[in-house]
């Protein structure tokens, strides 16, 4: 297994999640701006799309970035390994640091493929896809983010996972059947860091035939700790060593909470998501500065005004004629959260075409 920059890392690590049509090229170079995640990924793409040259040209859209986001990962989804490899390959000829296979997302769409979370039902067909993402982008490393399981928690599948030669496991804390209409099953991440320990990063580890890794768990393995997490093999039971780092992720409010929730679960990484709408100061909570390791987040207002005007100015000039500014729109109400007049400010902002009607409007506040 190459670990690539993963091995690098400090730990814990703490990585900013992939949501499309959110953390674009410009957001992440905002965000890059202010204060870096330690691992940032891109918006996740069509492996089918990016395997076609009509399609790649409107694709390629989502895998630009800037030297600043270093380390940067690409994220492909897609259940046909030839195009996984192709896609892959691109990632690599593109310069990404690494390449992740989504198979947790639960839209409909992506799952009609066979792809994105319905991957959970198909082992054998997500360990090709693995095969052939690691064949595609050598020497980089690939990881993948997926959820707990399908209808249930699944710890075979995510030990399946972890045995493999990726570098790295995303887990979201709620099985597909769930989406977010339940809270992150964090009572969880203790028992999978103890499933799953912690590997040495010189410790070298015997690759896994797929036979190996497709083979049912022994009845007898069952958790001691939880049922939910079903049966066990017997080299997990045992204290087994898996592969790959461990990564958790769903609900963590702030940076604070992450940095607890890493030390609480001896997790090597946590990934955070929602807290970043309208938070570019996120990671840097904790950091360089004082008053908001204490969670204060948010800097004085003018700073988010200053902020607003610059992530505008960058969207209109790296988008115009490819994304309409409309999209900008989700960002304002997030920027504004707390301000006494955001209601107000909201919808005047949601009448703004441009980046000049913002700038306008924002200095007359």
């Amino acid at each position: 297994m190459n670990g690539g920059f993963w091995d690098n890392l400090p730990k814990p690590f703490f990585t900013l999640a992939p949501m499309a049509d959110v953390t674009d090229a410009v957001f992440r170079q905002v965000i890059a701006e202010i204060a870096k995640p330690n691992v940032f990924f891109t918006e996740f793409t069509s492996a089918d799309g990016l395997s076609h040259v009509k399609g790649r040209e409107k694709l390629l859209i989502n895998f630009r970035y800037s030297e600043l986001e270093r380390p940067i990962v690409a994220q492909i989804f897609g259940s046909r390994p030839e195009n996984i490899h192709k896609a892959a390959a691109l990632c690599k000829d593109l310069g990404f640091d690494g390449v992740d296979i989504n198979m947790g997302c639960p839209d409909k769409k992506v799952e009609k493929q066979g792809a994105g979370a319905a991957l959970i039902k198909t082992p054998k067909l997500a360990l090709e896809i693995i095969d052939a993402a690691l064949e595609g982008c050598a020497p980089l490393p690939v990881s993948v983010k997926t959820r707990l399981g399908y209808n249930e928690v699944d710890l075979a599948w995510l030990e399946m996972l972890m045995n493999t030669r990726i570098a790295a496991l995303t887990v979201h804390l709620r099985t597909r059947k769930e989406m977010s209409k339940v809270g992150a099953h964090w009572e969880l991440a203790g028992e999978l860091r103890k499933k799953f320990p912690q590997r040495a990063p010189s410790e070298k580890i015997p690759s896994r035939t797929t036979a190996e890794l497709l083979a049912p768990p022994s009845d007898e393995a069952r958790s001691p700790v939880s049922p939910r997490l079903g049966t066990l093999s017997e080299r997990a039971r045992n204290g087994g060593i898996s592969h790959s780092l461990l990564i958790a992720n769903g609900d963590v409010e702030d940076m604070r909470d992450a940095r607890e929730k890493a030390e609480k679960y001896n997790l090597d990484g946590i990934m955070l998501g929602r807290a970043i709408f309208g938070n570019p100061w996120l990671f840097l909570q904790g950091e360089k500065s004082p008053e908001r390791s204490r969670g204060a987040g948010k800097p004085p207002w003018p700073e988010v005004f200053a902020t607003m005007i610059h992530h505008s100015n960058l969207f209109e000039k790296e988008f115009t004629g490819i994304k309409s500014f409309a999209v900008m729109r989700k960002f304002f109400g997030a920027y504004l959260s707390g301000h006494p007049r955001a209601t107000e400010l909201k919808i005047k902002l949601m009448t703004c075409d441009n980046a000049h009607d913002v700038e306008k409007l924002i200095l007359g506040i």
